[in-house]
């Protein structure tokens, strides 16, 4: 079925005044250059399909169908709309590369391109995660906002935990006041001395946590441990409050120490002892006093 055109003359508004019915020449006097579809357009678009016809009815003329056929046309070929293909399971290389290529999707993991910067010892736990989704052939920016958010999750998680340390910390030392009294400063220093004869200091052993996320050197149980452990590997002294001759001893043999302190004989019994002989002395109020 041929349409005419727009420059089609049975088909231009009939002018009364010069007596023309629509069918013939413009006249000279003929001012009106407008086209007008045949009234029955649709009818001859749709045929017989009543579905079809239902559906132009939604159409001003064919420049509406005109114009939403080139503006669909543009979206399909910028990929706006790509077609929906599941991917190619049983596929080779070249057809699974084609196709999360024409989906926006890297070829491998490592060109995901990462919204935000990524510090190099962070990486190796963000890796998994991209491998994953490279795997199930995630877009882009659906990865970014997961990664997104792992990121604000851990930073709420970790400022939670920094406070829950400080409020634990503080409640220990309450306990252990409490329960030590007058020993406490004591007690503290033989605890360190058995933590001292551990070779990084004990503080990767302090740093670590029980099942409930208490650190270790929060933990009542521990230092209590801890105390127990010093008695039995180093016991303590019994010194007289008034023995001069028993102080002097102790006294020599803190010197001993000293004198050793930078050479391979301070071992950490060494340390441990000149430790607990400090706090021997402390405990008779015999300790000297720092200078400030």
């Amino acid at each position: 079925m041929k349409f005419p055109t727009l420059h089609s003359a049975p088909y231009r508004h009939a002018n009364p005044d010069d007596g023309d019915p629509g069918g013939g020449a413009p006249s000279d006097t003929d001012t009106d250059t407008g086209f007008e579809w045949p009234e029955d357009w649709r009818t001859q678009l749709a045929g017989d399909d009543e579905k079809a016809l239902k559906q132009l009815e939604r159409y001003e003329d064919p420049v509406a169908i005109w114009n939403k056929a080139r503006a669909l046309e543009q979206k399909i070929t910028s990929g706006e709309y790509r077609q929906a293909t599941p991917f190619p399971e049983d596929g080779s290389e070249e057809e699974q590369s084609e196709w999360r290529r024409m989906q926006g999707i890297p070829a491998s993991p490592d060109q995901y391109q990462l919204a935000r910067e990524v510090a190099e010892e962070e990486m190796a736990e963000i890796k998994p995660f991209i491998e994953y989704a490279h795997s199930k052939n995630l877009p882009p920016d659906i990865a970014n906002t997961v990664i997104d958010y792992f990121y604000e999750n851990s930073k709420r998680g970790e400022e939670a935990i920094a406070v829950a340390d400080e409020a634990e910390s503080e409640a220990i030392e309450d306990f252990l006041r409490a329960e030590w009294g007058d020993e406490y400063r004591r007690n503290q220093n033989k605890v360190r001395s058995v933590l001292d004869m551990v070779p990084d200091g004990g503080d990767a052993l302090l740093e670590a946590r029980l099942p409930d996320g208490t650190k270790l050197e929060n933990s009542p149980a521990f230092q209590q441990f801890l105390l127990l452990a010093a008695d039995a590997i180093n016991p303590t002294l019994v010194v007289p409050s008034g023995g001069g001759d028993v102080m002097s001893s102790i006294m020599d043999e803190i010197d001993e120490i000293k004198a050793i302190m930078n050479t391979k004989e301070y071992t950490p019994q060494k340390r441990a002892r000149y430790r607990d002989l400090l706090s021997e002395l402390d405990r008779q109020g015999k300790l000297p006093e720092v200078p400030k």
